[in-house]
């Protein structure tokens, strides 16, 4: 059937060679392909595997009870950061404790009355009284020795003499406050607080103290006068110089006190202390 099919077509090409549609060339060409017979019909070539899955990587499974422990300086950055917040919240709250405090302080402090004005007065001057008490009991034994010299004068037995000597030599331990503490203590005691302002008494305690010193100096003169065998029985220029200025201290002293129990309006009797006769 294909060679007859073949014989067909080369008698048809053979007419048209004749007929002068095709060129001797062209019917050449025709009848070699004719005889070549049909091509091969090309198989087409397998198509590509196709790709292998792309293997998508498993995120790690991390456990919610072991999370990842950060980095050592974000850790101790983190735990500094707490420890000055917390540093400052107890600053704060001591401030605030604080301001508390002095405003309960502020509201509930008020003025001292009357009757705790006066009992601080009447307990401050019982604290002088108390540190001039020895001094002041044993200058009282030094007068009656002196006044019974005076009183004798040239007729001053060396027994009176003695005793005047005896009476001021232990006069001077109780008036000197390096051997006295009841009397130091009173000379740096302080004004109670509900006291504070008023004229004069502030003075007090130092005052206390001039007249304590002044009266040690009064004593020994009289010791030098009891020494003097009587020679010279009659007071000095010296000792009545001191007996003047123990007896102004008194008088200053009196008068710290008067001051302020007249801003209080209450009664002062004095402190007792006894005066010396020039």
């Amino acid at each position: 059937m294909a060679g007859q099919s073949n014989a067909d077509e080369l008698k048809k090409l053979a007419e048209l060679r004749d007929s002068g549609v095709l060129s001797p060339e062209e019917f050449e060409a025709q009848k070699a392909r004719l005889l070549a017979g049909p091509s091969p019909v090309s198989t087409p070539a397998p198509a590509p595997p196709p790709p292998p899955p792309q293997r998508v990587p498993t995120p790690p499974i991390v456990s919610p009870t072991a999370p990842a422990a950060p980095r050592p300086a974000v850790k101790q950055a983190s735990a500094k950061k707490k420890k000055r917040r917390g540093w400052t919240v107890l600053v704060l709250l001591v401030i605030i404790i604080v301001i508390i405090i002095v405003a309960v302080s502020s509201g509930s402090k008020s003025p001292a009355t009357h009757a705790q004005k006066a009992a601080a007065f009447n307990s401050f001057e019982s604290s002088v009284k108390s540190g001039l008490n020895s001094c002041n009991v044993a200058t009282q034994d030094v007068q009656v020795e002196l006044g019974l010299v005076l009183q004798a004068g040239n007729a001053a037995s060396t027994s009176d003499l003695v005793q005047l000597d005896t009476a001021a030599k232990n006069a001077q331990a109780p008036c000197d406050d390096t051997q006295d503490n009841a009397l130091l203590n009173m000379e740096t005691e302080s004004v109670p607080g509900t006291l504070s302002g008023l004229s004069g008494l502030s003075n007090a305690p130092t005052d206390a103290g001039t007249w304590a010193t002044d009266t040690g100096k009064v004593l020994h003169d009289i010791e030098n006068l009891a020494q003097s065998s009587g020679s010279a029985v009659g007071l000095t220029s010296q000792l009545d110089g001191d007996v003047s200025n123990v007896n102004n201290d008194q008088s200053t002293l009196n008068s710290d006190f008067q001051a302020a129990a007249s801003s209080l309006n209450i009664t002062f009797n004095g402190l007792g202390l006894a005066k010396w006769s020039s």
